[in-house]
């Protein structure tokens, strides 16, 4: 005897490759509760604060960036202004050596020349970095 029963139409899911999948797209409460670290799955509710949480922490993750990079910059800007400062001191040194220096010339007393500049050139060593040398 056969029934007249009307027959449903199953539409099989296409099933994916398992080097398709990334484990890291599963909620990690559901991978707990898979590899039965927990008693219970998760709710829907839990992993909505799940996913409440995570975007609140990629919201602080950008905030922190960026008060780095505003520190870095302040940072890089006092580094600039502190060597513009250096060089500016360090062509006023140079300028008030050089006065002295033609004003030792001019006044053409060779033994105050040669003070001034065996003067000068101790400064120039003693202003150098010499290595000890090894015991030999």
């Amino acid at each position: 005897m056969r029934l007249n029963r009307s027959r449903s139409v199953i539409k099989w899911k296409v099933s994916r490759h398992q080097s398709e999948y990334n484990p890291k797209d599963v909620p990690i409460q559901w991978d707990a509760w898979m590899r039965h670290t927990r008693p219970q799955p998760p709710s829907i509710q839990e992993l909505l604060n799940d996913l409440e949480r995570q975007r609140i922490v990629l919201h602080n993750a950008r905030v922190l960036e960026s008060r780095e990079q505003a520190a870095q910059i302040q940072i890089e800007a006092e580094r600039q202004q502190e060597h513009r400062q250096a060089i500016a001191e360090q062509q006023v040194r140079e300028n008030k050596r050089l006065e002295q220096l033609q004003a030792a010339a001019a006044d053409a007393d060779p033994e105050l020349v040669a003070q001034r500049a065996e003067a000068a050139k101790q400064e120039i060593e003693s202003a150098s970095f010499k290595p000890a040398r090894r015991g030999r």
